[in-house]
């Protein structure tokens, strides 16, 4: 199905704007009262002050008063200080670096909901088979014979680039917060710190979006991009549903897929917990780094590791240096 859509479902939660107003408060407080280090501290306070002080506010505002606003009224100000990131290594938290805030047990107390999508992580190019083997025997370095890569999986020219690609996101890929297993490493191992106190909920977006009409036959096709960052806020914020004008081709299962994903993502910021009534159990990801898989269909993965994701594992361990505790 193609176009708009009409439904008489009514869903309860939140709206895109209700959410970005939650997120505009939560980093205009962040920007004028969190202490921070290395000097950023008097430059965050600055633009938070000047902020507030483009819409008519005081800095003094509370944090009750600025839950009571009209969420439009945040939004819709032209001021070049709108608050930005807030979660930079030095520069609005507490602490030299991510590492150090894990190890001073800042989020032992808090429940993460992650993920990240299949087409945005890094990966090795990689035309041909003998390319493919060659790439991973340096990059994967020991762990390459360790776990018999070459047997381990099998790849023809064919399907050489796509599966190196896969393996980006799945697991190989060098950047951190777009590869799955270092989401899902994360969990388990927040799990053993906390004895399970601190909850984690892991997330492959798989979906591949729709394009708009200017996108078709051009690199920014759904064929090109499979799940492209960010594609999942359509989904995740339900911006198709009833009332919203169609901006691409939307399907029945991007409509249903939209409707599911928006009440996960509302139960965990009502409850800490994304699961819920007439929707698959989303496991933990903790001893089995278990996690759901937004796709052609939603799937639940808390089996043990295949070989192939131990090898992901460790390799996750050794690249980006951890266990996360001292």
């Amino acid at each position: 199905m193609t176009g708009t859509k009409t439904s008489s479902r009514k869903r309860a939660g939140f709206t895109l704007l209700e959410l970005l107003a939650v997120v505009a408060i939560i980093s205009i407080l962040v920007m004028i009262s969190v202490p921070v280090y290395h000097n950023v501290q008097e430059d965050a306070e600055k633009n938070g002050t000047a902020y507030l002080e483009d819409l008519g506010l005081s800095a003094d505002i509370s944090m009750e008063e600025l839950r009571a606003m009209d969420g439009e009224e945040l939004l819709k100000s032209a001021s070049e200080h709108y608050p930005g990131s807030m979660n930079q290594d030095d520069l609005y938290i507490a602490y030299p670096s991510i590492q150090e805030a894990i190890n001073e047990g800042v989020f032992d107390d808090v429940s993460i909901l992650s993920g990240t999508n299949m087409g945005e992580g890094k990966y090795l190019a990689t035309a041909t088979a003998d390319d493919f083997y060659a790439e991973y025997k340096e990059q994967l370095g020991d762990l390459y014979d360790k776990y018999d890569f070459e047997n381990l999986l099998k790849i023809t020219d064919k399907t050489a680039m796509v599966t190196s690609r896969q393996l980006g996101t799945l697991g190989f890929g060098t950047q951190d917060s777009r590869n799955l297993m270092v989401n899902r490493l994360y969990g388990k191992l927040m799990a053993e710190r906390t004895d399970g106190k601190a909850k984690n909920y892991t997330y492959l977006f798989s979906q591949i979006t729709p394009e708009s009409i200017t996108e078709i036959g051009t690199d920014r096709s759904a064929a090109e991009q499979w799940a492209w960052h960010s594609s999942e806020q359509f989904y995740a914020f339900n911006s198709m549903r009833d009332g919203v004008p169609a901006s691409r081709n939307w399907r029945d299962w991007d409509y249903e897929l939209a409707e599911k994903m928006n009440q996960y993502w509302v139960n965990f910021i009502t409850n800490g917990d994304p699961n819920g009534e007439g929707l698959a159990q989303w496991p933990e990801a903790d001893e089995n780094m278990g996690y759901i898989d937004f796709g052609a269909g939603i799937t639940v993965h808390s089996e043990p590791l295949a070989p192939l994701e131990e090898l992901m594992e460790e390799f996750a361990q050794q690249y980006f240096q951890v266990p996360l505790s001292e």
